[in-house]
C-alpha cells in the first residue's frame, strides 16, 4: 500500500510539474521577441513615404510657446506649451480655442499636466490641487478634489494616460520619497490612489535622467509600460495589477526579461536592478515608446549607439536605422512626439528650416509662424503582415 502511495504521490508531482509548465509556457506565449540586428536597416527616407504636414494657423490668439506635450484626438490637436496654455487646432491646422490659466470661475491657475478623453479635457493644477473639467469645446464643467498624496504623484510623474476604464494611469519619475513605478488614480468624483504597480526596493536618491524613466504606450488593444533601462515592454492587464511582458527587444545581449512585475514583486524588479547595475552585458535602453494600432516605435542603445526601431506588433518584424540627422529637419533625430490610430506625430519648428525647405513644405511660412505638425506613415505595414521593401 505504502508502495502505491508514493507511486501515487510521484504521479501528482509530475502532472503539476507538466501543469506549471503549460501554464508557464501559456505566459510567455504570447511575448513577441524582436531581434534587432535581424531587421531590415533603412534610411528615413526609404522608411517614410507617407508624411503630412500640417502648419498650424497663426494668430495673436493661437501664437504656440515651446510645446511641452501634443494629442490628437477627436479630430483636432491638442498642444500644452510652456506658458501653460492649452492651444487646439483642427486637422486642417486652423485655430479652434484655447484655454490659459486665470483666477475665475473655472480658470486653472497652474497647468501641471493635460489629459484629453473622448469626452473631455482634463486639467490638473497644482497649486489648486484640483483635476479642471472641461468638454471638447473647452467649457468648464467642473472640478475634483485632490489630496496630498495624488498632488505629489502627479507632480512627479513625466506623463500619464487615461486607462479604458476611466481611471488615470501615472508613470512615475525615480524622486525621492517615491517608491512605485506606476500609480492609478480614480478621476471619476474624488481622486484617490486606487493601485499601485512595481515597487522598487530601494530608496532612490536622486532624479533620474530621461532616458531612465518609465514610459507609456497605448493602443486599442492595451496599455503598455516599461521599467527602467528595460528591453521589455510590458502590458498591464485587465485586474491593473500587474504588468505582464509583451515585447522583448533582442540585442543579443542578456535580457532583463521578468515574468511580471507587480507592486507585490519586489523580487521581480531587484532582479531587475542587479542587471543593470551589473556591467554592459544587458540589453537595455529604450528611451521613448510609442505605438499605433499595428506598429510599436522605440529609440533605444544598441551597439552602444542610439538607433530608432519600428516593428509589426504581430510578427516582431520591422526596421532599424541609426540616429540620422538631414533630410530637411523633417527627420532630424526622429523627434516623434506621440502617435495616432496609424500614424506617428513630430514637430517642426520653421526657424529650423532652411528657405528651400519652407517654400517646399509650406508657401509662405516665417521663422515666427507656429510649428508645423509632421504625421509619419510607414509605407511598408499593413493590416495583417510586414511587406518588405522590394
Amino acid at each position: 500500500m505504502d508502495f502505491f502511495r508514493i507511486i501515487l504521490v510521484v504521479g501528482l508531482c509530475l502532472c503539476f510539474a507538466q501543469c506549471k509548465r503549460a501554464v508557464d509556457n501559456t505566459s510567455t506565449s504570447d511575448v513577441v521577441i524582436v531581434k534587432i540586428d535581424e531587421l531590415n536597416k533603412q534610411v528615413p527616407s526609404e522608411a517614410f513615404t507617407d508624411v503630412e504636414l500640417i502648419p498650424l494657423q497663426t494668430t495673436t490668439q493661437s501664437l504656440v510657446g515651446q510645446i511641452k506635450q501634443i494629442s490628437i484626438k477627436n479630430e483636432h490637436i491638442y498642444i500644452c506649451d510652456v506658458n501653460q496654455n492649452i492651444v487646439v487646432f483642427g486637422l486642417d491646422g486652423a485655430f479652434a480655442f484655447k484655454l490659459s490659466p486665470g483666477r475665475g470661475h473655472g480658470e486653472y491657475s497652474s497647468l501641471t499636466h493635460c489629459y484629453v478623453t473622448t469626452d473631455n479635457i482634463l486639467v490638473y493644477d497644482y497649486l489648486q490641487s484640483k483635476m479642471f473639467v472641461y468638454d471638447l469645446n473647452g467649457r468648464y464643467i467642473k472640478r475634483i478634489n485632490s489630496n496630498s498624496e495624488v498632488n505629489s504623484l502627479i507632480t512627479s510623474s513625466s506623463e500619464g494616460e487615461i486607462l479604458p476604464n476611466g481611471q488615470l494611469l501615472l508613470n512615475l519619475d525615480f524622486v525621492p520619497t517615491i517608491q512605485n513605478m506606476y500609480s492609478i488614480v480614480g478621476v471619476k468624483s474624488l481622486m484617490r490612489v486606487e493601485t499601485n504597480l512595481c515597487k522598487y526596493p530601494f530608496v532612490w536618491e536622486y532624479r533620474s535622467s530621461d532616458g531612465a524613466r518609465p514610459k507609456i504606450a497605448q493602443n486599442s488593444k492595451g496599455v503598455y509600460g516599461l521599467s527602467i533601462m528595460s528591453d521589455t515592454i510590458y502590458m498591464i492587464d485587465d485586474s491593473c495589477r500587474q504588468l505582464t511582458p509583451r515585447y522583448i527587444l533582442d540585442s543579443g545581449k542578456e535580457s532583463i526579461y521578468n515574468s511580471g512585475l507587480s507592486v507585490e514583486n519586489i523580487d521581480g524588479f531587484g532582479s531587475l536592478l542587479h542587471l543593470v547595475a551589473s556591467d554592459d552585458d544587458y540589453s537595455w535602453g529604450i528611451r521613448s515608446l510609442l505605438m499605433t494600432e499595428e506598429v510599436g516605435y522605440a529609440s533605444c542603445i544598441h551597439n552602444d549607439e542610439t538607433c530608432h526601431l519600428f516593428w509589426n506588433l504581430d510578427s516582431g518584424k520591422g526596421y532599424v536605422f541609426p540616429q540620422y540627422t538631414g533630410h530637411d529637419n523633417i527627420l532630424e533625430d526622429l523627434n516623434l512626439l506621440t502617435a495616432t490610430t496609424d500614424k506617428f506625430v513630430g514637430i517642426v519648428y520653421p526657424y529650423q528650416l532652411s528657405s528651400d525647405s519652407k517654400v517646399r513644405l509650406s508657401t509662405g511660412v516665417k521663422d515666427d509662424d507656429n510649428p508645423i505638425v509632421v504625421l509619419y506613415k510607414n509605407h511598408y505595414f499593413d493590416a495583417s503582415s510586414f511587406v518588405e521593401l522590394k
